[in-house]
């Protein structure tokens, strides 16, 4: 997949990779709302949080960022602020550290009522919250059953977690089971199972004690002191798995607002932390911005989202869930819901932007391309290779293309190249709205190369609707968490728009050079996304079909409509 390049004397190529803007909010009450803050990770009081833990914070509508970062800091109890980055996703606020917590500390977030919303609203009152640190040596941090907990189950198989990866000798030298029972322990270096040969006793208290010698296996940190927990058993045998017992927003729920910020799933008992999805909406994986995970008690599964694309049908299929004895229960139909608005092929707000993977040009070179929206209606996209630039530095990469968004088309209105840029004589239309399927367009237009006058020859095809599975190779989605990843088969874009899209350019005789390539591009348009895959097959100067060389471009993260 290429763009036009430039070489002297002519262009080189002829690849466009687009996505566009968006249409504005859905709407607004003509009160003004005052701001605060929905949910914070950590939550407050949160323990045993790993030193490399960003807080992120999520607020229920758009905030004037500069007054917010001045309103907050996250210190300890005696020393001064701590320092971060902070990096924003429409609503959301992420705080990146610039060097690890301090161990076994409690660590406060204050954002006071100097804090704004892009309305000028301030907060209602200051928000505090608070997390601990781990210390420096291992702990339990999660056991099941619950320390107290009744009426467990009597073929229950105890379990305790870690903070550190443990030795196995020193951890299981000191287990003590009282009253004591045969038991066999199953243990990864994180997670110890006690399961017992014999049905444990009716009505009854067991301890468990985990000796204080535990060693961790990489250092010689210790436990330090015995880890002693009791729980109680009832009467009966838990043989059945878990079943779904609601969804949040609820399955086939419709006009579900933008702003929900997570899907919630509860379950009939505690379920295993692995809990997996046999297929899965794609646009769900990359507005994953947390880790999703599950509730202490073990009976809700979270998962964190950014906000919403309009009018889409969002959705996995998810599979059977397990209980904390291995039950499997029935496979759960498959869930969905419809956010409220319209379905946008070019969702996007300013400052949204998109990063692509091209690959597989002629001269054997991966490229990255960046798409940024800057002003709502105009946005540019430009190609670097990777790792020869940051984002920062966007405003230096040496080909750009810009684009225009009407209420009817997707204009693109030329390119620069380093001090070199041309606009075409009369702009290509490259979407035009309603995406309707056989819909067809064609047009011819003219640009200045610097040595020559190039014409363009275009034609373009909506070719229908489409479920798009990405190839294998190309499912270097995002570096954010996601749902799914043990089914990669089963990833998804539902209800794409294919348009192809066929081109030829030439110089005229009358100038120095009469050469001509061309070639067909196959995109598809995912709505509430953009592009997420095209196929370029393109011949170069002086070439033909024979001489086609193919490119593959394919969506890795996107930030839209945030």
């Amino acid at each position: 997949m290429r763009a036009l390049r430039f070489t002297a004397p002519v262009l080189m190529a002829l690849t466009l990779l687009l996505v566009g803007c968006g249409l504005g909010e859905d709407g607004s009450s003509s009160e003004p709302t005052i701001p605060e803050v929905l949910s914070i990770t950590p939550d407050d009081g949160d323990v045993h949080v790993r030193l490399w833990q960003d807080v992120t914070l999520r607020f229920n509508t758009a905030m004037d960022r500069t007054s917010v970062e001045d309103a907050l800091s996250v210190t300890t109890p005696d020393k001064a602020a701590l320092a971060y980055s902070t990096f924003w996703m429409g609503n959301i606020l992420e705080l990146e550290f610039d060097i690890d917590l301090e161990p076994g500390t409690v660590h406060t977030v204050t954002l006071g009522e100097q804090a704004l919303s892009a309305e000028g609203e301030p907060l209602a009152e200051a928000f505090t919250s608070s997390f601990t640190s781990l210390p420096t040596h291992p702990v339990v941090i999660e056991t099941y059953p619950p320390a107290g907990a009744t009426d467990i189950p009597r073929n229950v198989i105890p379990m305790v977690r870690f903070s550190e990866s443990m030795d196995e000798a020193s951890t299981f030298a000191g287990i003590v089971v009282d009253p004591p029972d045969p038991h066999i322990l199953a243990f990864n270096g994180y997670d110890l199972e006690l399961d017992f040969d014999v049905d444990l006793l009716a009505s009854t208290t067991y301890t468990i004690t985990v000796p204080g010698s535990a060693e961790e296996l990489v250092g010689d940190e210790t436990l330090g002191e015995d880890y002693v927990f009791s729980f109680t058993t009832g009467g009966g045998f838990d043989l059945e798995g878990p079943s779904v017992v609601s969804y949040d927003p609820p399955n086939g729920a419709t006009n579900v607002a933008r702003d929900i910020g997570q899907i919630v799933i509860r379950f009939s008992e505690p379920v295993e932390e692995l809990t997996l999805f046999e297929g899965i909406d794609l646009r769900i994986f990359g507005l994953v911005y947390g880790d999703p995970g599950l509730s202490p008690d073990r009976m809700t599964f979270t998962i964190p989202m950014l906000r919403l694309p309009s009018g889409v049908e969002l959705g996995f299929d998810p599979s059977p869930f397990s209980d904390m004895l291995g039950n499997v229960g029935e496979n759960p139909p498959p869930y969905s819901f419809t956010v409220t608005g319209e379905p946008d092929y070019f969702p996007a707000d300013e400052g949204d932007l998109w990063e692509y993977r091209e690959i597989g040009d002629e001269m054997g070179l991966n490229y990255l391309v960046r798409v940024e929206n800057r002003s709502g209606q105009e946005f540019d996209m430009a190609d670097y290779f990777e790792g020869a630039r940051e984002f920062e530095e966007f405003d230096l990469l040496g080909e750009v293309r810009h684009y225009r968004r009407s209420a009817d088309a997707i204009a693109w209105l030329g390119m620069e190249q380093g001090d070199y840029s041309a606009e075409f004589t009369t702009p290509i239309d490259w979407f035009r709205f309603p995406p309707t399927p056989g819909s067809t367009w064609e047009g011819s237009t003219d640009y200045h190369s610097g040595f020559s006058t190039v014409n363009v020859d275009y034609e373009f095809e909506i070719v229908g609707v489409i479920d798009f599975q990405p190839p294998v190779a190309m499912r270097e989605i995002s570096d954010r968490w996601g749902i799914g990843r043990e089914f990669p088969d089963d990833y998804v874009y539902p209800d794409c728009i294919h348009v192809e899209f066929s081109y030829t350019l030439s110089v005229p005789s009358g100038d120095m050079w009469v050469l001509t390539d061309g070639g067909m591009q196959h995109n598809f348009y995912c709505p509430g996304v953009g592009l997420v895959y095209r196929h370029d097959a393109q011949w170069p100067i002086g070439g033909g079909p024979e001489d086609t060389v193919i490119s593959e471009t394919f969506v890795r993260r996107w930030i839209v409509g945030q």
